[in-house]
């Protein structure tokens, strides 16, 4: 049976703090739950893993990402690829538009570019149902942040939505839904939290704008 997108929205977990990031830079997360439905990455994903991680589990994580990133490099700018569209050249070479990135991220503007209003705006789409534990507390996210509800409500199955006004969650009984028992703040999911990059001065320094900012015309006199 086929369900409308609000339908679907009910009930899920919550969003990873990856899914959120992304959202908060405007940027749609698209999840594909069958691997068919995107071959191409999947190969690409082996072709890396083959080619890059295999014969090297013992090295560090930081010998490990050189590994990955020279990896990367030599598959997509020096090596033939069978790949369809490429024609035996490196995947750069057969499409040198995938040098010019849609969508330009600088990480030491991303704390400008994150949007919070877009992250509790499409948290507030969503509807949760959690049971409560032995003492009336519901774990969301994956830190699994507790929220307490009350023993009243222990065992018990609790409505959960995301108001963002006051940017609290919003806790109901599943039986009646309108019914209000507690609003708490929500947890981990300011801007440190989705970015991992703390507000200056402990985090990156005072960010502005791209220059220029003035016009460059000459003006005559």
């Amino acid at each position: 049976m086929r369900t409308n997108p609000d339908q679907r929205r009910k009930f899920y977990v919550l969003p990873s703090l990856f899914t959120l990031w992304l959202k908060g830079l405007g940027i749609q997360h698209v999840v594909i739950h069958n691997v068919t439905s995107n071959a191409a990455v999947e190969r690409c994903q082996r072709t890396v893993n083959d080619y890059a991680l295999v014969g090297n589990e013992d090295q560090t994580p930081a010998e490990l990402q050189r590994i990955l990133d020279q990896s990367i490099y030599e598959l997509n700018f020096e090596l033939p690829s069978r790949a369809k569209g490429c024609a035996g050249q490196p995947p750069v070479v057969a499409h040198p538009d995938l040098l010019q990135p849609r969508r330009p991220f600088q990480p030491e503007q991303e704390l400008v570019s994150l949007d919070l209003q877009r992250v509790d705006a499409y948290l507030a789409t969503f509807t949760w149902r959690w049971r409560a534990d032995e003492n009336g507390c519901i774990a969301l996210g994956t830190k699994r942040r507790r929220y307490s509800v009350g023993r009243a409500y222990a065992r018990r199955e609790v409505i959960v939505r995301f108001d963002p006004t006051n940017r609290h969650f919003v806790f109901s009984e599943a039986s009646a839904a309108s019914s209000i028992i507690r609003q708490l703040p929500a947890k981990g999911l300011e801007v440190s939290n989705l970015t991992g990059l703390a507000a200056w001065p402990t985090g990156p320094g005072a960010q502005q704008l791209f220059l220029p900012l003035f016009s460059t015309k000459r003006v005559n006199r």
